[in-house]
């Protein structure tokens, strides 16, 4: 069949156990959202849970899932209504033998949706990671509310909210955050080529935002607030400000007018502001950074948050979706109302006229990233099949 990768999938022995889960995902890049299936995919084999991820040919997740020696196969999924991916799918599904169909993006919802049409006896889990309402167009509500989706798992208190608000049972949506394996990043190199690279000085203050250049990460109000930052060497409460440099990692659609805006005021020519662009090696800069800042104004979890506290970093960020469930104000960051860049230049200038604060906050930080492990993530996830299998298998 057109698009399906020739890789054998796991078969059901005669004392196999547990259910059979097939991840479904759409996206062709690599997001946080992708990150986070294969993070899922690792702690549920730990959990000895017999899985399949079904994502595009050729893609980025499908290539980290080869590489962890994870089961996968590839299939061609069009828009939300392709009308050739539920046979597809179906195909796959039945040679596995799924008993759970666990939908990680929007289109893959909407593929699973008329998937369960054609075989009913699937179960149907939703992943929910953005928390803003659902689109108001009739499939988007139809997919949402229908009575077809067995569960949905937010990773956020907010994103469980905005989906009680949008009209979704509160006894039907489960909380499982996203998480990392933060143990691991002990071998992330050091940053000295990074050093190198930009040709950084000892003396200089390192800040970074690592984010996809879109509306909702806002780094219009970011820019903003850097360019309200006082001037190196300008006395503030008594202490000189530090020379620094700003280091913005990321792609999208709003590069070129992020680019006009740091130009007209000033940020570029003073070299102060770097856009790096996407970089396969953006871990290696929470090595190289001293605080790191989101100024996002609508975050399902932000796992980038969570990568600066494994590397026990500070954090200054807006208060925007489910952030403040991840830096408590005061103890691992400074928090700012969304949108607001008096307030967040206010917070950015604290935190780098005070190393002892920055020290310390990155101290807690390291305490607190341990509660997102992926062994929970596992869990979790597994606690939400059984609770939709329990009516008919008694799990």
């Amino acid at each position: 069949m057109g698009g399906l990768r020739k890789k054998k999938s796991p078969v059901r022995g005669e004392n196999a156990a547990g259910p059979r889960i097939m991840h479904l995902n759409t996206a062709r890049d690599w997001r946080g959202g992708e990150r986070q299936v294969l993070n899922l995919a690792l702690a549920l084999r730990d959990l000895g849970v017999e899985q399949l991820v079904v994502c595009p040919p050729n893609s980025d997740l499908s290539r980290r899932l080869e590489e962890n020696n994870l089961p996968w196969r590839a299939v061609y999924m069009g828009g939300e209504l392709d009308p050739f991916a539920p046979r597809r799918l179906e195909k796959v599904a039945r040679e596995f033998q799924a008993d759970i169909v666990h939908a990680h993006t929007a289109r893959a919802h909407a593929h699973a949706f008329r998937l369960k049409k054609r075989m009913p006896e699937l179960k149907l889990v939703v992943s929910r990671r953005v928390d803003f309402p659902v689109r108001p167009n009739y499939f988007s509500r139809k997919k949402y509310l229908s009575p077809l989706v067995d569960r949905y798992i937010a990773i956020s208190r907010r994103v469980r909210e905005v989906l009680i608000e949008d009209g979704i049972s509160p006894e039907k949506i489960g909380l499982v955050y996203s998480a990392l394996d933060y143990e691991s990043y002990a071998s992330v190199p050091s940053a000295d080529s990074l050093r190198l690279e930009f040709s950084l000085k000892n003396n200089e203050l390192l800040l970074a935002n690592v984010a996809a250049l879109t509306a909702h990460k806002d780094q219009k109000t970011l820019l903003s607030a850097i360019a309200l930052l006082p001037e190196p060497g300008e006395k503030i409460r008594g202490k000189k400000f530090p020379e620094y440099r700003f280091f913005i990692l990321g792609e999208g659609e709003l590069r070129e007018a992020l680019t006009n805006q740091a130009k007209a005021s000033g940020l570029l020519d003073s070299g102060r502001l770097i856009f790096t662009g996407f970089r396969s090696d953006a871990l290696v800069f929470y090595r190289l950074i001293d605080v790191y800042v989101m100024s996002s104004s609508e975050e399902g979890l932000g796992t980038a948050v969570l990568d600066a506290l494994a590397f026990g970093l500070p954090v200054v960020s807006t208060a925007g979706g489910g952030i403040p469930e991840m830096v408590d104000p005061g103890k691992g960051g400074l928090l700012s109302p969304v949108g607001d860049p008096e307030k967040l230049a206010e917070n950015l200038t604290a935190l780098m006229l005070d190393p002892a604060a920055r020290r310390r906050m990155g101290a807690y930080n390291l305490k607190k990233v341990k509660q997102f492990g992926i062994s929970s993530l596992g869990r979790g996830t597994l606690e939400n099949y059984r609770l939709v299998l329990e009516s008919t298998r008694g799990l």
